[in-house]
């Protein structure tokens, strides 16, 4: 899995893309683990990085392959959806939540349940900076753990709105 400066520079470039494209439209997902505390203060830092690798082996499993993948740090992950509509991306995102919620992670004879929220942003030709699009994901996302968690939310522009579904955001649009 690429490390954290290396998905930048993928986000960067697809950012780059965006800017010259009338048409193309891009997504960044936030994903963010509900519940990771728990494995950590249950089962210890092993039992998590276990989990973690777990967790990243579904990504890969869900994502395409030319979908860039990586860990941001602590129990969060980030993911590109280049060249996307608003249903790829609900259906992936939701496939993500669906699977990380009802697989079982087993370490040392304990087995864990987590959950997945997940923030997305739209990456087109009026996207803002790279560090911008970041924050519009991460918001998104804080936005779906305060909404109950193990769901979706999609970044609209506006600093304090965010709507839940985002074939319904792009029906809106005419998308």
């Amino acid at each position: 899995m690429p490390n954290r400066s290396n998905f930048l520079r993928s986000l960067s470039k697809l950012l780059d893309e965006a800017r010259q494209s009338r048409e193309d439209t891009h997504y960044l997902l936030f994903v963010d683990l509900d519940h990771f505390k728990q494995v950590n203060d249950t089962g210890g830092h092993a039992a998590g990085d276990a989990v973690l690798i777990e967790v990243a082996q579904i990504l890969r499993k869900v994502c395409a392959e030319e979908q860039p993948i990586a860990r941001l740090g602590g129990d969060e992950f980030a993911v590109l959806l280049p060249h996307s509509s608003a249903y790829q991306v609900e259906w992936t995102a939701n496939r993500l939540i669906r699977t990380i919620k009802y697989t079982r992670f087993g370490f040392g004879g304990e087995e864990f349940r987590i959950g997945a929220s997940i923030g997305a942003t739209l990456i087109n030709r009026h996207a803002p900076a790279l560090s911008e699009v970041l924050h519009q994901a991460d918001m998104a996302c804080y936005a779906a753990k305060e909404r109950g968690r193990s769901r979706l939310s999609l970044y609209n522009g506006r600093r304090r709105t965010l709507v839940a579904s985002l074939s319904s955001a792009a029906r809106a649009k005419g998308m």
